[in-house]
C-alpha cells in the first residue's frame, strides 16, 4: 500500500473509529500529499471529513477550522459538486448547534441553490429538509411543512428508506406544534421502526427522546421516562454525536421530572444538562466559531480586492499602452504630413525653376534668331 492510500485509510479510521489522539497528528502528513498527487476536490473532501469528526465529538471550533479550509479549496477552484453541497450542510449544522438558526438557514438555502444549479436531486432534497427544520424553528411553520413535503416526495422517488424515516420524524414536530401529540407519536413510531431495523442508534435515541417529550406533555410521565432511559442507552452505543445526544436527553429528562412534579430529580438533572451544555457551547467556543467564519470571509474579500487591484493595474497598463500607440500614430501621421509637405514644396520649387529656365531659354533663342537675321542683311 502506498503512503497516500495508507493515510487515506487512517483518516477513515479516524472518522469511523474515534481514534482522535492517534489520527490527528498523522493526518497532517496527508494534505501535502493530496496537493501533489490528488485532485483539489479530494483535498477539500478530506478536510471536511476531519471537520465532521470534530463536530461529532462536540468540538465545534476545531470542526469549523477544517470546514473553512475545505470551503476555501472548493471556492478557489470553482468546484460545484455534491461534495461541496455536503460541506455547506456541515457548516450550517455548526451554526444550528450554536443556536444561530438564521445563519444555519443561510447555508442550507445555499446548498439547495447549488443542488438546483448542478441538478442533483440528492442535494436538493437534503437542502429542503434542512431548511425546513430552520423555518419551523424560526416560526414559519407553513414554509417548513412545505419544504418537508417537497423533500419527502424526492426521497420517496429515490427510495431512500433512511431519509423517509428521518422526514417522517421531522414532520411529527409539525403535528406537535398544532397540539396533536398522539399523531406526532404515531408518526415517530413509524420512523423508529425503520431506524431500529437498521440499528441506527443515534437516530433511535433522537426518536425515542421525542416520543418521551410528547408522552410527557400528554401526562404519561412514567412512559416518557422509560423512553428517555432507552434513548440514553442507545446514545451510548455510538461515538457519533454522543455528547450532543446526551446533552439533549438530559434537558428532556429534566423537563419530564418537572412536569411530574419531581422537583429534586428535575433540579439534579438540569444541573447535569448545564454541565454537558457548557462542554458543547461555552462562550469561548461561540467566539472562536464566529472568528473563524469572519476570518474566512475577510480572507475571501481580501482576495477579491487583490483581484480587483490587479484588474485595475492591468487596465491602467492597457490604457498607457493604448495612449502610447495613439501618440505614436499621431507622430507618424505628423511626420507623413511633413514629408508630403516637403515633397510638395520641393516639387513647386523644381517646377518654378523649370518654368524660369524654359522662359530664359526661349528669350535666349529669340535673341539668337534676331542676331542671325541682322547678319544676313
Amino acid at each position: 500500500m502506498c503512503i497516500r492510500d495508507r493515510l487515506y485509510t487512517e483518516i477513515y479510521l479516524f472518522y469511523d473509529g474515534g481514534k482522535l489522539e492517534e489520527s490527528v497528528p498523522k493526518s497532517k502528513y496527508l494534505f501535502p500529499i493530496l496537493r501533489k498527487l490528488d485532485s483539489r476536490e479530494s483535498e477539500a473532501q478530506y478536510l471536511s471529513l476531519i471537520g465532521r469528526k470534530f463536530y461529532g465529538l462536540g468540538d465545534y471550533p476545531e470542526a469549523m477550522k477544517y470546514y473553512m479550509q475545505a470551503q476555501d479549496v472548493f471556492e478557489k477552484n470553482n468546484i460545484r459538486t455534491e461534495n461541496y453541497g455536503l460541506l455547506l450542510h456541515n457548516v450550517g449544522s455548526v451554526f444550528k448547534r450554536q443556536d444561530n438558526l438564521k445563519k444555519a438557514l443561510e447555508y442550507y438555502e445555499t446548498e439547495l441553490a447549488l443542488g438546483r444549479e448542478i441538478k442533483s436531486q440528492k442535494i436538493i432534497a437534503e437542502g429542503l429538509y434542512l431548511a425546513a427544520g430552520m423555518y419551523s424553528e424560526l416560526g414559519d411553520i407553513k414554509k417548513g411543512r412545505k419544504y418537508n413535503e417537497m423533500s419527502l416526495e424526492i426521497y420517496e422517488e429515490m427510495g431512500s428508506e433512511q431519509m423517509i424515516a428521518l422526514l417522517t420524524g421531522n414532520m411529527a414536530s409539525d403535528y406537535a406544534a398544532a397540539g396533536n401529540y398522539n399523531k406526532a407519536i404515531s408518526s415517530l413510531q413509524k420512523a423508529l421502526d425503520i431506524f431500529q431495523k437498521n440499528k441506527e442508534y443515534d437516530k433511535i435515541a433522537w426518536i425515542q427522546s421525542s416520543i418521551a417529550n410528547y408522552n410527557s406533555k400528554l401526562g404519561n410521565h412514567d412512559k416518557a421516562l422509560n423512553y428517555i432511559h432507552k434513548a440514553n442507552e442507545n446514545a451510548l452505543k455510538t461515538t457519533n454525536k454522543q455528547l450532543l445526544r446526551r446533552t439533549e436527553l438530559a434537558k428532556s429528562m429534566a423537563f419530564i421530572y418537572y412536569r411530574k412534579k419531581d422537583y429534586k430529580n428535575a433540579f439534579d438533572t438540569y444541573l447535569e444538562y448545564i454541565d454537558l451544555e457548557d462542554s458543547l457551547t461555552n462562550t469561548e467556543k461561540l467566539k472562536v466559531v464566529g472568528e473563524l467564519e469572519s476570518k474566512y470571509e475577510n480572507e475571501k474579500k481580501q482576495a477579491e480586492i487583490e483581484i480587483l487591484n490587479k484588474d485595475k493595474k492591468l487596465k491602467a497598463i492597457e490604457l498607457q499602452k493604448t495612449e502610447a500607440e495613439v501618440a505614436e500614430q499621431k507622430m507618424m501621421r505628423n511626420v507623413m504630413f511633413l514629408i508630403i509637405g516637403l515633397i510638395i514644396v520641393v516639387a513647386v520649387v523644381i517646377y518654378r525653376g523649370y518654368r524660369v529656365n524654359k522662359k530664359n531659354n526661349f528669350l535666349l533663342s529669340k535673341q539668337n534668331d534676331e542676331i542671325n537675321i541682322c547678319l544676313l542683311y
